[in-house]
């Protein structure tokens, strides 16, 4: 990325994508969350970035930051985190078979 604002931009999106792991996680398991396996956890936070960004690369949301987004733009970024769920949600399955995460998460 050449452009300053869209590594930033970048580096946000992963941060944001790394909190939303937790967030799910305590919001469905309440305290209970940290009785969870550590490594899990760490797994499933670092897939998830590692899928986030490499998805929302794919759907070129860092080619041009905007002002304003127009709808084209919010149907971009629709597209890109639901194909970063769905994958993610893949791969967990085949690694965990996703006997440690709640379906509701």
């Amino acid at each position: 990325m050449r452009n300053p604002k869209a590594a930033i931009a970048f580096a946000h999106d992963a941060v944001v994508a790394a909190a939303s792991v937790g967030a799910a996680l305590y919001l469905r398991l309440g305290d209970s969350v940290f009785a969870l396996a550590p490594d899990v956890v760490a797994t499933m936070v670092a897939a998830f970035v590692t899928v986030a960004a490499i998805t929302f690369s794919l759907f070129g949301m860092y080619r041009g930051i905007w002002r304003y987004a127009s709808i084209d733009d919010l149907l971009n970024i629709t597209k890109a985190v639901t194909v970063a769920i769905v994958i993610f949600l893949l791969l967990m399955f085949m690694l965990y078979r996703l006997d440690e995460i709640p379906r509701s998460v």
